[in-house]
């Protein structure tokens, strides 16, 4: 799956990859989800849409802090918006 095209990285797609333990662990969604963002902050973006606090760093992939882990897969719900972010730029 081109998880680095814009079209194919959504929620669905998602739970496919992670519902096969096999496949892909839970850490490969930091990599998908900072090629999908291209490396870029797009924290303003992430705000206007109002996306939720807890989540708002994961539209800054780059940073130290972000983690994308299990902890954030609340987060899933925002990935349409997040991912129309990452396209704006």
């Amino acid at each position: 799956m081109g998880f680095c095209s814009s079209n194919s990285y959504n929620v669905s797609s998602i739970f496919r990859l992670l519902s096969n333990s096999n496949r892909c662990p839970i850490a490969s969604l930091s990599i998908i989800h900072f090629c999908a963002s291209k490396n870029l902050d797009h924290q303003e973006c992430c705000k206007q849409k109002q996306i939720s606090e807890n989540c708002l760093d994961l539209c800054s992939p780059s940073s130290p802090t972000t983690r994308f882990d299990e902890s954030k897969l609340h987060c899933l719900q925002y990935i349409s918006l997040m991912k129309s972010c990452f396209q704006e730029f």
